[in-house]
C-alpha cells in the first residue's frame, strides 16, 4: 500500500479541478491523497462548517484500533490503522492535541467478555495484553470490572478529532502548487450550478448527503443519530481511556472526558435527562468512578452514516457515482462507527480510481469496493 509519506504524483491525467463535498474525515482525506499524488489539483471542499467543528466527524470518539467488538480483527484493521496514523503524524505537524493517549482499555464486565477478550490477547499479542482487574490503573472495587484487553502501541492511538481534522486541512494547504479553497455554505439550492466549474466532484459529506437530498437514490445505509456527553471531573483527571460498548474518551482538558454515544434511528432525539440516563445505565458498570463524582458540562450531537452489513462487515462506500447533479461524480460515506479506522485507508483508494493510478498494491479487491453497486 502507499502511505501518504510518499508524494510522488501517480497520474499526469485524471481531474484538474475537484470540488470535495463535506469536509470531514471521508472529505478532508480524500482532499490529501489527491493532493499528494496529483499536487498541481485545484482542490475545493464546500461544508457547512469550519474544519474540525461541524458533522458527526467533529464529535467522534477518537478511537483508532483495528479489532470488532468480538475480539477478531476488522476487515482491512491492520492497514486501515496504520494509514491513519499515518496521516495523524502530518496533522500534528500543524495542530496541538492531534493524538491523546495511545492505548485503550476494552473492559469486561462478564465471563462472556472476559473470555473474548483473553482470545484477542492470545491472537494479537503484539497490540495487545489481558490485565487482571487488580492489575488496572484505576479504583475497580465499586464496579463490576473483571479486567481490561490493553491495547497499545503499534496497535491504536486515540485521537482529538476536531484537532486533527484541522491540521489535516493546513497540511492540504501547505501541499503541492494547486489552489486550495474551503467554501462556508450553509445551503445550496441548486447543485448543479454550484459544481458545474469543477471537472470531478466527491460526495462525501456523510448524512448531509442524504438529509440535504444531494442524494437522491437508495442507497444500503441508515442513518444514525450519536449524542454523548461530556462530563466535568470536578478535582480529578482523566487517564485511561475505556471501552465496553459505550466510551471514555479523553479531551485536551484532562478535567473532562467524553461519554458516548447514543444510537438512535428516530426522527425525535432523546433529551437531555434520557441522553444522560441512557449513557449512565450503559456506561456506570464500568466508569462509575467518572460517573459519581461530575457534572455534565454539555451534550454533543452527531449523525453517521452506517453501512449495511455485508460479507466483510460494515464497508464504507466508493466508487464512480452515476448522479444527475455531475457527470464525473464519485461518493465516499458509510464510514459507520469505524471512520478513523477506514477514512484514509479508502481514500487512498478511492483517489487510485479518480486518477487512474496502478491499483494492484491496494489491499482490498474490486468485489469487495464494489459490494454496495446493484447489478
Amino acid at each position: 500500500m502507499k502511505t501518504p509519506m510518499v508524494a510522488n504524483a501517480c497520474s499526469s491525467i485524471g481531474p484538474n479541478n475537484v470540488g470535495i463535498v463535506g469536509g470531514g474525515l471521508a472529505g478532508l482525506a480524500t482532499a490529501f491523497h489527491l493532493i499528494e499524488k496529483k499536487p498541481s489539483v485545484n482542490v475545493t471542499i464546500i461544508d457547512k462548517a469550519l474544519p474540525g467543528t461541524g458533522g458527526a466527524s467533529s464529535v467522534a470518539g477518537g478511537l483508532l484500533h483495528p479489532l470488532t467488538p468480538r475480539g477478531k480483527l476488522a476487515s482491512w484493521g491492520i492497514e486501515g490503522v496504520e494509514s491513519t496514523k499515518a496521516l495523524a503524524e502530518i496533522a500534528a505537524e500543524f495542530e496541538k492535541d492531534v493524538v491523546l493517549r495511545d492505548e485503550i482499555y476494552r473492559v469486561a464486565v462478564n465471563d462472556k467478555h472476559e473470555l473474548t477478550l483473553k482470545g484477542a490477547a492470545s491472537s494479537h499479542p503484539q497490540f495487545c495484553e489481558w490485565l487482571e482487574a487488580n492489575e488496572l490503573e484505576w479504583d475497580t472495587s465499586s464496579s463490576s470490572v473483571l479486567g481490561a484487553l490493553r491495547i497499545h502501541g503499534s496497535g491504536c492511538k486515540v485521537i482529538h478529532v476536531p484537532a486533527y481534522l484541522k491540521g489535516l486541512w493546513l497540511a492540504c494547504e501547505s501541499r503541492g502548487t494547486g489552489e486550495r479553497v474551503w467554501a462556508l455554505e450553509e445551503d445550496c439550492t441548486d447543485w448543479n450550478e454550484r459544481l458545474s466549474d469543477f471537472d470531478a466532484v466527491v460526495l462525501s459529506a456523510g448524512a448531509g448527503l442524504f438529509q440535504d437530498a444531494v442524494v437522491k437514490r437508495e442507497m444500503p445505509v441508515q442513518l444514525v443519530r450519536g449524542q454523548s456527553i461530556e462530563l466535568n471531573l470536578r478535582n480529578k483527571q482523566f487517564e485511561q481511556v475505556r471501552l465496553c460498548g459505550k466510551y471514555a474518551t479523553p479531551l485536551p482538558d484532562k478535567s473532562k472526558v467524553n461519554i458516548g454515544a447514543t444510537h438512535e434511528f428516530k426522527d425525535e432525539p432523546l433529551d437531555r435527562a434520557s441522553v444522560k440516563d441512557e449513557l449512565r445505565m450503559r456506561s456506570y458498570d464500568f466508569l462509575s468512578d467518572l460517573w459519581d463524582d461530575s457534572d455534565v458540562d454539555r451534550i454533543t450531537e452527531g449523525f453517521r452514516v452506517q453501512s449495511n452489513r455485508g460479507p466483510r462487515g460494515r464497508v464504507p462506500i466508493i466508487g464512480s457515482f452515476e448522479t444527475p447533479i455531475h457527470d464525473n461524480a464519485w461518493i465516499f460515506s458509510g464510514l459507520s462507527s469505524r471512520g478513523l479506522l477506514y477514512h484514509s485507508l479508502f481514500g487512498d483508494m478511492l483517489t487510485d480510481m479518480m486518477l487512474d493510478c496502478d491499483e494492484n498494491d491496494q489491499p482490498v479487491d474490486a468485489a469487495s469496493l464494489n459490494w454496495w453497486v446493484k447489478n
